[in-house]
């Protein structure tokens, strides 16, 4: 399975815990799926679980400022259960 989340994000108010911005889990039972949001240290972070039942996030090293947009790409390539998963930074404005 191939997929890529792409969205623009404007923060504009300090967090204290994490922000969900986009989510998708299976309705199996096994909570297989992803979200994507911002966490509470300005970092964008996207955490998983994939069918081998394993857990794993991928964390930006860029900490976003507010009030400035971001475009957050996220793509996952997958073959034989081996995933993976790039953030990319596109645009800061």
């Amino acid at each position: 399975m191939l997929y890529t989340i792409s969205l623009w994000l404007k923060p504009t108010v300090a967090l204290y815990n994490y922000e969900m911005y986009i989510a998708k889990f299976h309705d199996d039972g096994l909570g297989l799926g992803f979200d994507f949001g911002l966490m509470a240290n300005g970092k964008a972070v996207l955490m998983y679980r994939n069918d081998t039942a394993q857990s794993d996030q991928l964390t930006t090293n860029t900490v976003f400022s507010l009030n400035t947009w971001v475009h957050l790409v996220v793509v996952q390539n997958g073959a034989n259960n081996v995933y993976v998963y790039k953030m990319v930074i596109i645009w800061k404005i």
